[in-house]
């Protein structure tokens, strides 16, 4: 599983809840490997201060972290294409699927129940 998250704070919030709800067990779904976090710019520019120390803080509850830059295209509803896509989209393809980057992709024993109880 892939987890995609804006920048903002209810973004990063809701990102983080989801790595704590994976680490114990209480997600729901089916049973998946939790393959990293992609972060995307909600605006241009950099971070404030207080929502860079909770991504930071957040990355760390996920194998493998990917940031992607704010495309101004995208919030005006063009679809992604060559010319309006970042490399970086691109190379989290290729981590996910190289076997020379080392991402166990086989499922993992956790559980996810859309009603909330562990399982």
């Amino acid at each position: 599983m892939l987890v995609v998250a804006r920048t903002h704070a209810h973004g990063l919030l809701c990102a983080q809840q989801l790595a704590v709800q994976a680490a114990s067990s209480g997600l729901a779904l089916a049973t998946y490997h939790l393959a990293g976090l992609v972060l995307v710019a909600d605006a241009p520019g950099k971070l404030p201060k207080p929502l860079a120390e909770l991504a930071q803080l957040i990355s760390g509850g996920y194998p493998r972290t990917w940031r992607v830059p704010y495309v101004e295209a995208w919030r005006l509803g063009e679809p992604p294409s060559a010319a309006n896509t970042p490399k970086v989209v691109a190379r989290i393809g290729q981590d996910l699927v190289e076997p020379s980057r080392a991402i166990d992709l086989r499922p993992s024993p956790l559980t996810l129940n859309l009603n909330g109880a562990n399982q």
